[in-house]
């Protein structure tokens, strides 16, 4: 057989197989955030919680599911499996009033242990075994990988009953590795520990471990504490999901003089031990380390390792895809570099007007605030670390969320505000006019007065503006905005702004707002501080809102404000990340520009990005409340119309990123084509010509048909237009020629 057949061959039997894989997928979804599980056992479902840190607890447990459903609707087979940590002394069922320990979802056979014991696996001159045990959920199968000794006991801080876990720091008291003695000291915002190096390594190395024994043909990791998977299995590709870039897993070089207690001067000569010990306690080779694991790569500089950095270099090497991020506009937004923000900046001051605060003492409160519980620099540069982000293409899909979190589905909610008779219609024909949602939410708001956490306070309802917020009290959330703006301005105007949060323990700012808020509570009447982890009054609380406040710091997806929209509510945003879909539309969603009234937003937006001026953030967040609050008053109606225009916008379903998963997958497998023809090019076994022409021909030939879509829908794009889309080489000293000649060509 000819050279040239031969090619020909081993093309042809490649394409067969990727589309035998396209058609019945295996899928392992991992990550450190496991949510809550629907289950049914003895005909009642009830839930498992797993240990929901935040909004990637409540889109990991979903996305199987979805993925499946919308895969079966374009003929595929698609299978998707979970994988999470098993946090022992968080893992619980609850269905009603009844609650289920671990012990009790074990005898019920809701936990079932595997048997299986992966590893063990080396850290440094430590062994870890992982034992793995399974969940079968209402949509999918859910793995839980049990490692005790780095992941079994976690910090429990319990607020009025309830338990908020921090699901990732060490446990107080219980740090066996000291700053200094064991590991590097911290020298960047987001450096992390030896112990959780330690949990994300071994969790990393229990995923690869799973998906080789489950005969997985792809990993989806979320966030970078499981992306190592694939340096420990040169055969796991995966599709990486960055729900919040701003955890970069910057890690640190730097060690300390344990006789002088002084930081050792990093250079090439002075870290290269230390290079070769980090490589052995994460089990990469220092080749892989200076390719992958650094920010930056010259002769006379050696930089941090950054773990993030590293998935995406070699996500892309192996993928053609480095990652993909939780909003378009995020993934916009990492773009942007020290000179883009400081822009924004000066067009947010010519916004904001003067005089929103007392002159006297502002300096005063910024340096008391910031100086004393703010680690931050003096502006937010979402790509601080990884400069990288500015060179590759990072895809944005939005996240989804469950229609349960939809008040036409709340049928509890309804009949306890005594709408039975819309409980009682079809789910599609409840609520189905603006005076409908008016009613609703005026009745909304008569039960929350008369919640004893308003009237046992005197509270009472005289028509002013309601303001809800709720989340968890960290840096991120901005819920010092909140703050120094409602405790100068919004409570004197005799407002009525309801917070619903909690602060995970260690953290020290939440911890320190936390305090600011109870002590305004104690001293505002009509400001009321929920402290505990309440969503059942929050549900009420947000359909019975005028206005919600998202003011998070920095914000990929967003989740709060589509729960806000879906409860018939318009939101103040901070115009970042996934937030500002309210405002304008990413593309293909259309709900903003299409829907009735045509072309207006629900939501009212602020710029803000330098995180040393919080005054000057709480004055352009009131400008842009005051704005909405005045609309209303002006235009009742027209607000009423806009209320129930955000209750339609279900676009926010799954329906939508769950078929854009979908095409990325499969654009993955299809980059392993190119993979091949590439090989080809080096080892000289084709013209560089060739291989881009086979390509080109490999994407549009009708005998690969279903390859990427399987449905004849006209409206879809091409195999060929899909993969010149994305296809987008970075300009990075290891891309080769080969790569710009097909990004030319397509």
């Amino acid at each position: 057989m000819s050279s040239r057949a031969a090619i020909r061959e081993e093309l042809t039997n490649l394409a067969g197989s990727i589309r035998a894989k396209v058609r019945n997928l295996r899928v392992l979804n991992a990550g450190w955030e496991g949510g809550s599980l629907p289950v049914l056992h003895e005909g009642r479902r009830l839930m498992v919680d797993l240990g929901k840190a935040g909004g990637m607890g409540v889109v990991i447990p979903e996305l199987p599911g979805a993925l499946m459903q919308y895969a079966q609707a374009r003929g595929l087979t698609w299978r998707v499996d979970n994988a999470a940590p098993l946090f022992g002394d968080l893992i619980a069922g609850r269905a009603g009033e009844t609650t289920w320990s671990r012990d009790e979802l074990e005898r019920a056979g809701i936990l079932t242990d595997t048997r299986v014991v992966l590893g063990p696996f080396r850290y440094g001159a430590s062994e870890y075994t992982v034992r793995v045990w399974r969940i079968d959920a209402e949509t999918h199968t859910q793995y839980l990988f049990e490692q005790p000794a780095l992941w079994g006991r976690v910090a429990v801080h319990y607020k009025d009953g309830h338990a908020e876990p921090d699901i990732y720091g060490v446990p107080e008291g219980e740090d066996c590795f000291p700053q200094g003695e064991h590991f590097p000291s911290v020298t960047t915002n987001y450096a992390m520990a030896e112990f959780e190096r330690r949990r994300y390594v071994i969790f990393s190395r229990a995923a690869a471990a799973w998906y080789a024994h489950g005969q997985y043909n792809l990993l989806i990791g979320n966030d970078y504490h499981v992306g190592l998977a694939p340096f420990y299995d040169p055969d796991i590709l995966q599709l990486t999901i960055g729900h919040n870039l701003g955890y970069q897993g910057v890690d640190a070089l730097y060690f300390q003089d344990r006789r002088t207690n002084r930081r050792i001067p990093i250079s090439g000569d002075s870290v290269g031990e230390q290079v070769e010990a980090y490589c052995e306690r994460v089990g990469v080779s220092p080749v892989e380390f200076y390719e992958y694991f650094l920010a930056f790569r010259s002769p006379g500089y050696v930089g941090t390792p950054i773990w993030l950095q590293a998935i995406l270099r070699l996500n892309f090497n192996r993928c053609g895809l480095a990652a993909t991020t939780v909003s378009q506009n995020y993934a916009d937004q990492l773009r942007l570099t020290r000179s883009d923000i400081e822009q924004k900046i000066r067009a947010a001051r010519d916004f904001i007007p003067s005089g929103y605060f007392e002159p006297e003492a502002v300096q005063q409160r910024i340096r008391a605030y910031w100086d004393d519980h703010t680690d931050d620099a003096d502006l937010f540069i979402p790509n601080r670390n990884l400069l990288d982000l500015t060179r590759y293409y990072v895809v944005g899909v939005l996240n989804g969320l469950g229609l349960e979190k939809h008040l036409r589905y709340d049928t509890p909610l309804l009949r306890r505000l005594g709408f039975d008779t819309v409980a009682d219609r079809p789910l599609e024909q409840r609520i189905q006019n603006a005076a409908e949602l008016t009613a609703i939410k005026a009745a909304a708001r008569r039960a929350l007065f008369k919640d004893k956490r308003l009237a046992d306070r005197g509270v009472k309802d005289g028509g002013q503006a309601l303001h809800v917020a709720w989340g968890r009290l960290v840096a991120q959330k901005g819920f010092h905005i909140i703050l120094e703006e409602v405790e100068h301005i919004t409570l004197r105007r005799e407002e009525v702004l309801v917070v619903v949060a909690t602060a995970p323990a260690g953290d020290k700012e939440g911890l320190y707002i936390e305090q600011r808020f109870t002590e305004l509570a104690e001293r505002c009447p009509n400001f009321v501080f929920v402290n505990a982890f309440d969503p059942a009054f929050a549900r009420l609380a947000r359909v019975a809102a005028d206005l919600v406040h998202v003011t998070s710091k920095y914000e990929p997806c967003g989740l709060t404000d589509v729960e806000a929209y879906w409860s018939g509510t318009l939101c103040v945003v901070h115009k970042v990340g996934g937030l500002t879909k309210g405002i304008w539309d990413e593309y293909g969603y259309g709900q903003v520009r299409e829907l009735d009234p045509r072309g207006e937003p629900v939501a009212f937006g602020y710029d803000a990005y330098d995180t040393s001026d919080p005054i000057g953030e709480a004055r352009a967040f009131r400008r842009a409340y005051e704005a909405l609050i005045n609309f209303k008053q002006q235009n009742p109606e027209h607000f009423a119309a806009l209320q129930f225009k955000a209750l339609g916008m279900l676009q926010f379903t799954y329906a939508i990123p769950a078929n854009r998963y979908i095409d990325l997958i499969q654009y993955v497998f299809c980059f392993q084509f190119w993979r091949k023809l590439r090989a080809d090019v080096h080892a000289g076994r084709l013209a560089a010509e060739e291989g881009v022409e086979e390509m080109c021909s490999f994407l549009e030939s009708s005998e690969l048909a279903g390859c990427m879509y399987l449905d004849d829908d006209p409206a879809r794009p091409t195999r060929h237009a899909l993969f010149r889309d994305v296809f987008r080489p970075p300009d990075m000293y290891y891309v080769d020629e080969v790569d710009r000649m097909l990004d030319d060509a397509l």
